[in-house]
C-alpha cells in the first residue's frame, strides 16, 4: 500500500522546523522570494536544493535540480512547494516525500495598499455589493465575501479554501465553456505557459493571440518552441492598454511575472508599444471568442480598451481582478456596464489576497 503524502499549509516561516534542510519546488518569482526570505528570517533553515521542470543552473548560488531525476543527489527533510502550480507538482512528487505548501505571500507581508482601511471600506461597500449581487452562483458570492473580508484584514478561509480546491480548478478555464472558443487573447503571456494551457485544452481553439511587452521572457522559455511549432500561436511584442501609445517598462528583479508598465518616468526597462484589443483586431476578420487578461495592473485599461470587441463578438472572459483593491470593483462594474445579459463567476487560485479571476459568460453560450 502507497504511503498517503504528508502536505502541510505553511503560513509563517517561523512554523518552519528548526535547523531543517529543505528544498524548495519552483525556481520562479516564488521561490526566489522564499530563498531570500528564509535567509533573512531563518539562516538556520539550509536550503540545498530548487526543483524545477524548466530551468537548470542555480538561484543565488543555490543549484537547481530535475525531479525526480536528480531528487536522491540531495539529502532533505523537506520540501516546500513555492509555486502557484502546486496540484501539478503534488502529481509529481514521491508520495514518501514531506510536503510545505509555502504561503509566499504571508510570509513576505502584503504591502498596505492591498488592504482597505475603515475609511476607504466604507466609501467602498456599496459599489461591492453591486458587485457581489450579480454574481451568478452562491459558491461565487461566498467567494466574494472572502476575498473582501482578507482585503479587510478580517478572518477568512482562503489559505484552507486553495489547499481544498487543490487539482480541482484551473485558473483561467474554471467557469468557461470550452467548445466553441476558436480565437483567444492571451493578455500578459510571460512565458507562454498559459498559452500551452489554452491550446492543450481548448478542443477547438484554432489562434491564440500572445500579448507580451517583456518579450525576453517569452524569448528564453522552454515553451517556446512548442508554440512556434503548434501553428496556433501568434506572439505579439506589445503591451495591451486602453490607447494607443508608447509605455514604460518596470522590471522586477525579485519576482519577474510582476514586470508591468507603468507611468512616465517611474520606468526602469524601457519603452514598448501598447494596444488596444479593438484596434488590434477592427481589421481581422476574426471573431474573438476568449479574452484572457492577467496584466499586473493593467487589466482595468485594457477591459477598457476592449469594448468595442466585446460588444461585437460577446466573448467569454478571464479577467484577473487582484492587481488592485479597487479592481475588486471597478473591473466587474465597467464589465457590467458594457456587457448585457452575461453571466458571473469568480475564481482564486492562492492561498492569500492574489490570483482572483472574474469569468463572464454569455448566457447564449451556457
Amino acid at each position: 500500500m502507497q504511503e498517503a503524502r504528508q502536505v502541510a499549509m505553511i503560513d509563517e516561516v517561523e512554523a518552519i522546523p528548526r535547523n531543517a534542510a529543505v528544498g524548495i519546488y519552483g525556481a520562479g518569482g516564488r521561490g526566489s522570494l522564499l530563498l531570500g526570505i528564509l535567509r533573512e528570517r531563518r539562516p538556520d533553515v539550509e536550503v540545498r536544493c530548487f526543483f524545477d521542470d524548466y530551468k537548470s543552473g542555480e538561484v543565488a548560488g543555490v543549484p537547481i535540480l530535475n525531479y525526480p531525476s536528480e531528487r536522491d543527489r540531495v539529502d532533505l527533510q523537506y520540501v516546500l512547494v513555492a509555486s502557484l502550480a502546486a496540484a501539478e507538482i503534488l502529481a509529481r512528487l514521491r508520495h514518501s516525500e514531506r510536503v510545505c505548501l509555502a504561503n509566499i505571500a504571508q510570509f513576505q507581508g502584503h504591502a498596505a495598499n492591498d488592504y482597505y482601511s475603515d475609511e476607504e471600506y466604507a466609501e467602498a461597500w456599496a459599489l461591492l455589493a453591486r458587485v457581489a449581487d450579480r454574481l451568478e452562483d452562491q459558491a461565487s458570492r461566498d467567494l466574494f465575501a472572502e476575498i473582501v473580508s482578507a482585503r479587510r484584514r478580517q478572518p477568512h478561509n482562503l489559505p484552507a479554501r486553495f489547499a481544498a480546491a487543490l487539482g480541482k480548478h484551473r485558473q483561467y478555464l474554471e467557469h468557461l465553456r470550452v467548445a466553441r472558443i476558436q480565437t483567444v487573447v492571451d493578455g500578459g503571456v510571460f512565458d507562454g505557459s498559459t498559452a500551452v494551457q489554452l491550446i492543450d485544452s481548448l478542443p477547438a481553439v484554432k489562434r491564440v493571440y500572445g500579448f507580451e511587452p517583456f518579450a525576453r521572457f517569452f524569448a528564453s522559455s522552454p515553451h517556446k518552441t512548442y508554440l512556434e511549432r503548434c501553428g496556433k500561436f501568434v506572439f505579439v511584442e506589445a503591451a495591451l492598454a486602453d490607447t494607443n501609445r508608447t509605455v514604460q517598462l518596470f522590471f522586477d528583479e525579485q519576482n519577474q511575472s510582476a514586470s508591468r508598465i507603468v507611468p512616465d518616468g517611474a520606468g526602469n526597462a524601457g519603452a514598448c508599444r501598447a494596444v488596444t484589443v479593438d484596434e488590434f483586431f477592427r481589421d481581422r476578420q476574426e471573431r474573438v471568442d476568449l479574452i484572457k487578461f492577467d496584466l499586473e495592473g493593467a487589466d482595468w485599461a485594457a477591459c477598457r480598451g476592449s469594448r468595442e470587441t466585446m460588444r461585437r463578438d460577446r466573448p467569454q472572459l478571464a479577467v484577473s481582478i487582484y492587481h488592485s483593491k479597487r479592481d475588486l470593483y471597478r473591473i466587474p462594474l465597467d464589465l457590467m456596464s458594457v456587457l448585457d445579459d452575461y453571466a458571473l463567476f469568480l475564481g482564486h487560485y492562492a492561498p492569500d489576497i492574489y490570483e482572483t479571476v472574474l469569468y463572464a459568460i454569455p448566457r447564449e453560450c451556457m
